[in-house]
């Protein structure tokens, strides 16, 4: 495997930072995050993003299914 098809892949943080941008199907944008700090932060926030819509879904789903029963 040619180590040049990854390019800026050079730590965990790194690798975790195009993951989640990958399974959070943000993309990659055109003004990346490019520090080790400002990786791990946007890391963070894409994760609390998803985590909080998720919740918003299930209690929307929750407080449809429970209208729906009446």
């Amino acid at each position: 495997m040619d180590g040049d098809q990854f390019a800026d892949l050079h730590t965990r943080t790194d690798a975790l930072y195009f993951t989640v941008a990958t399974i959070a199907t943000v993309g990659f944008g055109d003004v990346p995050a490019v520090g080790q700090p400002a990786r791990a932060l946007v890391t963070v926030q894409r994760v609390f993003d998803l985590v909080i819509i998720a919740a918003l879904v299930g209690a929307y789903r929750l407080t449809s299914a429970h209208r729906s029963e009446r």
